[in-house]
């Protein structure tokens, strides 16, 4: 287990990106952030709400890739605490550390498949229940590779659809880096890295390339 702490006036999810660039595993924090942005579920549309001010970060967590969500605390003059809860999409810091616990080592069992022998994605005639699901865990596996193996990278002036921040437009990319900004909204900038990320696409929109960025699981 790492503890991450992170500087008063830096931003949350920013810092983090940088402080667990690619790392696999679950992130537990508390503290205090100021000037935060959640989004809660609604009926349709899920809607963002921000909280300026400084809240207690009763807590944090979610994986190191993102998204995280949190549950903020603040005491009122006539001694009620106002609670808020979602998903965070920005918030500075104000005092914050975060426990990491990292993913377990690969094991010889999940050893990328280039160094596995393949199991055919096909099952023979009169196949045992076994041999058909490891088939298709052979073909779904192969799916996947090939998926990955094709994908390009966003390049400067493309669109790309983030998982929590929605459309951005890539303003710069520096080795896995990306300076993206909102493409609706108020044009907020993040940087992101995008080895933290799967990569999908491109497709087209706008007549600009866009790329899909989600979760890795």
């Amino acid at each position: 287990m790492r503890i991450v702490t992170l500087e008063d006036g830096q931003d949350l999810l920013e810092a983090l990106a940088r402080a667990l660039p690619g790392l696999q595993g679950w992130v537990q924090g508390s503290g205090h952030v100021e000037d935060a942005e959640l989004r809660v579920a609604g009926v349709g549309a899920d809607p963002r709400r921000r909280l300026t001010g400084r809240w207690t970060l009763v807590t944090l967590s979610g994986p190191a890739a993102g998204p995280f969500t949190a549950l903020l605390a603040r005491a009122a003059d006539d001694g009620s605490v106002t609670l808020a809860a979602g998903v965070l999409l920005a918030a500075r810091s104000a005092g914050v550390s975060v426990a990491v616990l990292e993913a377990p080592p690969v094991s010889a069992e999940s050893e990328p498949s280039s160094r596995r022998p393949k199991l055919p994605s096909t099952p023979p005639p009169g196949a045992s229940w076994v041999e058909i699901a490891a088939a298709s865990a052979a073909a779904a596996e192969d799916e996947d590779t090939d998926d990955e193996g094709a994908t390009e990278l966003p390049r400067r002036g493309d669109l790309v659809h983030h998982f929590s921040f929605g459309l951005c437009e890539v303003l710069n990319v520096s080795g896995d880096r990306l300076r993206i900004r909102d493409a609706r909204g108020p044009g907020r900038i993040r940087h992101i890295f995008v080895d933290a990320l799967r990569v999908i696409g491109p497709s087209a929109q706008d007549g600009k390339r866009l790329f899909k960025l989600v979760r890795k699981v």
